[in-house]
């Protein structure tokens, strides 16, 4: 309407609806994975092979492409090196987008009775930014906290290894329910998904892995090619489905 000012202004140019559409990504992250004859990117088929469970839909929120001003967000936001005021106007885009994304579209991640959120596995003292965000939801869901039990300092191989050992959860209050599993950004997707399996083995009926942003980086061939014929990106739409990347207007 006429007059009316566009609230998503700040969010539209900064954020970027994953693609599920074009056939050009993976099935599973929605990372740009353009090889002929693979529906998966290299990380979620490795995942898939683990042997070890892993969640049942990963949605990611947005795109946040590294050098872009998304990428940029997920760092600044619970970062001590960037002044109050960027720290807080980046935790603000982030949380709004996740909000404005699930409000429209929790329906369709199915029946969701828990919301857990991923701790981090770098020592961080106090609570994690990222626990923030299962509060947002927390009116008729069941609160999991989930803690990480494995080794810190982890060197980058090891960091790579899918492991749902390293993650504690009760599993009285986990036992049966479909829990809607949150965390800040999917880079292989490793954290989320030993989270995730976590879950499932302490008898989660189900899980669903939304990561607000995932990192797409230039330097691979496949994103860099993806990248560069999809120029300006879209704007971000709330409308878009981060389930089936179809609007539902």
């Amino acid at each position: 309407m006429a007059g009316v000012p566009d609230r998503l202004a700040p969010l539209r140019s900064v954020f970027w609806n994953p693609d599920r559409t074009s056939g050009l990504t993976c099935a599973v992250c929605t990372t740009p994975s353009l090889s002929t004859g693979y529906t998966n990117c290299y990380p979620c088929n490795g995942h898939m092979h683990s042997g070890h469970p892993t969640a049942d839909l990963v949605a990611p929120i947005t795109y946040a492409v590294d050098g872009a001003q998304a990428m940029s967000d997920l760092y600044n936001y619970k970062s001590s090196a960037v002044s109050d005021q960027t720290r807080t106007a980046a935790r603000d885009r982030l949380f709004n987008v996740l909000y404005l994304a699930l409000e429209r579209h929790l329906s369709c991640f199915g029946p969701i009775q828990a919301i857990a959120t991923v701790p981090s596995s770098g020592g961080r003292n106090g609570a994690h930014p990222v626990d923030e965000m299962r509060r947002m939801f927390g009116e008729g869901f069941t609160q999991l906290d989930m803690t990480y039990v494995g080794p810190a300092g982890l060197d980058r191989a090891r960091r790579r290894v899918l492991d749902p050992q390293r993650f504690r959860v009760d599993a009285n209050k986990v036992r049966g329910q479909r829990v809607l599993l949150l965390d800040d950004a999917w880079v292989s997707g490793v954290h989320i998904q030993s989270a995730a399996g976590a879950l499932k083995l302490a008898g989660a009926a189900g899980v669903a892995a939304v990561p607000i942003g995932r990192v797409v980086s230039p330097s691979y061939m496949e994103a860099k090619a993806y990248l560069e014929d999809h120029r300006p990106p879209p704007p971000f739409s709330p409308e878009v489905c981060p389930v089936s990347g179809q609007s539902h207007t």
